[in-house]
């Protein structure tokens, strides 16, 4: 996907990766400076997008502290360079295989801790870009989304017709309806990448799909 919005220009492209084919996301300016955001559990084939593209990836932005959205962060951080990002209310998920799900689910994974802790309203400056976190828990304690021009990266916390679940530690059914109220704000046109799937719009979202009513 390419998008050009007043001056910025924005490229991402989507690398399916891991058992639960999470959603990594790479993101790159104009001069190909960019972020890696979730980059999941497969690093070479992160790796191999970004030397293919040219890209120069300064900060990796982790919208969740789960197993399948962190487990090569350490790898690639080494690889690039980058600052890793994450909320003050999931970066403990980074080095405790409980909250980060890999106990229960896969080998445990314990990382390094972050290098940018992110409070919801924070903006990151990547090359061009201009990137807004905002905070959408319910799926986890910290998810968050990350808005880049018209671009939603919303993690765990919307879907496809669908959203995440809440029944995991730190998990909140309430919370994630509130976080979808937020996103609903969003104009109709908004593109919606997830953690999981299709991307869709926030119009596509509040037509369609049954838990933004």
């Amino acid at each position: 996907m390419m998008q050009e919005k007043g001056s910025i220009f924005v490229d991402v492209v989507k690398i399916v990766n891991g058992k639960l084919r999470a959603n990594a996301y790479l993101i790159y300016d104009e001069d190909r400076v960019g972020a890696v955001i979730d980059p999941g559990e497969q690093p070479e084939k992160i790796i191999n997008e970004v030397k293919a593209r040219g890209v120069k990836v300064t900060h990796i932005l982790l919208t969740h502290g789960h197993f399948d959205h962190i487990t090569c962060t350490d790898i690639l951080k080494k690889n690039f360079g980058a600052n890793v990002c994450i909320s003050e209310k999931d970066a403990t998920c980074l080095n405790d295989p409980e909250l980060n799900l890999s106990g229960r689910f896969s080998e445990e994974v314990m990382l390094m801790p972050a290098d940018i802790i992110l409070k919801d309203g924070d903006e990151l400056k990547i090359g061009t870009m201009d990137i807004k976190v905002l905070y959408t828990p319910g799926h986890s304690k910290g998810s968050c989304s990350f808005i880049v021009n018209n671009y939603i990266f919303s993690g765990d916390t919307l879907f496809y017709l669908s959203i995440g679940r809440t029944d995991l530690i730190g998990g909140s059914e309430t919370a994630l309806q509130e976080s979808l109220k937020k996103l609903a704000q969003y104009p109709d046109d908004y593109v919606v990448c997830p953690g999981h799937g299709d991307s869709t719009t926030v119009g596509f979202e509040k037509e369609n799909n049954e838990y933004m009513h």
